[in-house]
């Protein structure tokens, strides 16, 4: 495991991005739900009510406590929606791709979030890569947790601007972790710590890089934190924050 030499890149921030999040699924798109609190692999139909995710579909992972093995190669994609909730976990790993064109894990309130592990996650290893077309959030109203170790992570494309959000509505808590020297983390738009909720995000390792603005604690009922861990080397390279009007740091 190697820590330490995080980067973060920024564009020119052109000001703040409001964020009024729809969840919209395609007419027609066939929608799935994992179905047990066991330990099972996406790829297996017997785990979803609705069989394996398709193109334009949408799959929930809602099951308490459960954990899903993202370990398949061979899938039609992109999802239209991957919702991450009820303290359920994914868990991506291997030379594997994840295509959605929207992630939200924690999308609703668990009855404690301060209790430890009461929380939705996604972790992200090894070599694999998630690709978000449009939106990413990490605590829509709930609590989530994004442990990326390894692989890559990119919202937006070229030709779209995406978004990432940590803590979006009031109530909301969300954590992104960004461990190891080749993990990547790429947002073609805004990088939001904390809209109306508590968002944090810790950069120990890899590189964050961000075309538009980061912006952390938008709004009078947000708190949002970028920790740059201190035993980083000297390499690291600065464009500037873009910090909201409103807000708590």
């Amino acid at each position: 495991m190697s820590r330490g030499n995080g980067k973060i890149w920024l564009g020119i921030a052109a000001g703040a991005l409001f964020s009024a999040v729809a969840i919209v699924t395609p007419a027609g798109a066939v929608d799935t739900n994992w179905n047990t609190t066991e330990r099972g692999d996406w790829g297996d139909a017997s785990n979803w009510n609705n069989g394996v995710p398709v193109a334009d579909g949408s799959a929930y992972l809602a099951m308490q406590d459960a954990i899903v093995d993202y370990n398949v190669s061979s899938l039609t994609m992109p999802f239209s929606l991957v919702s991450i909730d009820n303290r359920s976990s994914l868990v991506q790993w291997g030379l594997t791709e994840l295509n959605t064109n929207t992630l939200v894990v924690g999308e609703s309130s668990p009855a404690d979030p301060l209790i430890p592990g009461n929380r939705s996650a996604y972790h992200l290893n090894n070599s694999a890569s998630l690709v978000v077309n449009k939106t990413m959030v990490i605590g829509l109203t709930g609590t989530g947790m994004f442990d990326h170790w390894g692989g890559s992570v990119n919202v937006g494309s070229d030709g779209a601007a995406g978004e990432l959000i940590l803590g979006l509505e009031s109530g909301s808590r969300a954590e992104y972790y960004l461990f190891n020297v080749d993990t990547t983390l790429t947002v073609v738009g805004d990088e939001i710590i904390g809209e109306h909720g508590i968002g944090y995000f810790e950069l120990d390792g890899g590189t964050n890089t961000v075309s538009a603005a980061l912006l952390l604690s938008t709004e009078v009922d947000s708190k949002g934190t970028y920790d740059l861990l201190p035993w980083f080397s000297s390499d690291r390279q600065y464009c500037g924050f873009c910090l909201g009007a409103g807000g708590l740091l």
